[in-house]
């Protein structure tokens, strides 16, 4: 089992409706994003990234990759708040109905979550437990590869009967073996 890095997500921006505004002071400059707000409530959600978007009504492209059902991922964040682990992400699944089938609460820096059935699109949301100030970097979604094996018991050989060799092997007719 092997894990191969499927996207970085960084927050870039601020969308309508993607970070909580209200008494919150926001500064973009440098590698990451600083979010302070010390009236900020628990339970409350700092930033939500999306996987589906409606870019006619909103021009905005989808800051998530498509997931595959059932397959294994993992999520790296590189967050910092204050006071310290006062944070959690939650991983929110829609079906095509965009009704919420499943979610997954994460509280660790890296966690595994398997991608439910029937999952059309999905939201990453970054919570506060009562932190007045997060420093977000990045997240890291990570995809687990399964190590496909070969088994074979005898090697691979490619027979032909005389009616089946084609035009173009004849020239090497005599290192093919024929049934």
């Amino acid at each position: 089992m092997t894990k191969s890095l499927l996207a970085v997500i960084r927050w870039q921006e601020v969308y309508s409706g993607s970070a909580y505004l209200y008494g919150s002071s926001l500064d973009f400059s440098g590698e990451s994003v600083l979010f302070q707000n010390p009236r900020l409530a628990s339970g409350k959600p700092i930033v939500r990234f999306l996987s589906k978007t409606n870019y006619q009504g909103n021009r905005r492209s989808p800051d998530l990759p498509l997931l595959i059902p059932n397959q294994t991922y993992f999520l790296e964040r590189s967050i910092t708040t204050e006071p310290a682990g006062r944070m959690f992400a939650q991983i929110d699944f829609f079906n095509r109905q965009n009704e919420k089938i499943s979610f997954e609460v994460l509280r660790q820096g890296i966690e595994q979550f398997v991608c439910p059935p029937d999952t059309f699109s999905y939201t990453i949301s970054i919570f506060s437990a009562g932190c007045t100030q997060l420093c977000f970097k990045e997240m890291r979604l990570y995809q687990e590869e399964q190590d496909a094996e070969m088994k074979c018991d005898s090697p691979l050989q490619k027979q032909y009967t005389e009616k089946q060799l084609p035009e173009e092997l004849q020239f090497v007719k005599p290192l093919i073996q024929l049934v």
